[in-house]
């Protein structure tokens, strides 16, 4: 279990790194979100069962991430299950909500697609199931702190 002051200079190393738009903060958030993550779940056992559902919902959310009609209802009716016994079931297993680990895996495959430099930003943001590049970006700043732009930049600045 992380104390409260290491939790805090954690933070506090996160908030610098964002002012100087490096991009290892992307590795520190992660680390920070995870370290938060085992603390919440501690002593909390995971089940087969557990895992199962948040394994194929991850699928099906692969399977369909560049749908941009894509939801949580759209989710709940391929797991076979209502949208609120989904939800209960993914707070109780990974401490998600559905559209949270939708929304999480647009991300993380956006961030992909950028570093690997093919497409400019509105593309990424269609070829993640986003119908407007500005909520594509917003999205983008809450989730990692920073503009899409400023990836591309930087891989364009190291090649």
């Amino acid at each position: 279990m992380i104390n409260q002051e290491e939790l805090k200079d954690m933070v506090i190393s996160a908030v610098c790194d964002v002012n100087n738009n490096d991009l290892t903060l992307l590795k520190k958030l992660d680390a920070l979100r995870s370290i938060i993550q085992e603390d919440r779940m501690e002593g909390k056992e995971v089940t087969n069962e557990d895992a199962d559902l948040v394994r194929n919902v991850l699928n099906i959310i692969k399977e369909n991430i560049a749908n941009c009609d894509f939801c949580v209802d759209d989710l709940s009716a391929k797991m076979n299950m209502h949208r609120t016994t989904l939800y209960r079931r993914l707070t109780q297993a990974c401490n998600n909500t559905p559209i949270r680990l939708i929304r999480k895996a647009r991300m993380e495959k956006a961030y992909y697609l950028l570093v690997q430099g093919d497409w400019n930003v509105s593309q990424v943001a269609y070829l993640v199931g986003y119908h407007c590049p500005k909520n594509f970006t917003h999205h983008f700043i809450e989730h990692f702190g920073f503009y899409p732009h400023e990836v591309l930049k930087k891989m364009k600045a190291k090649k």
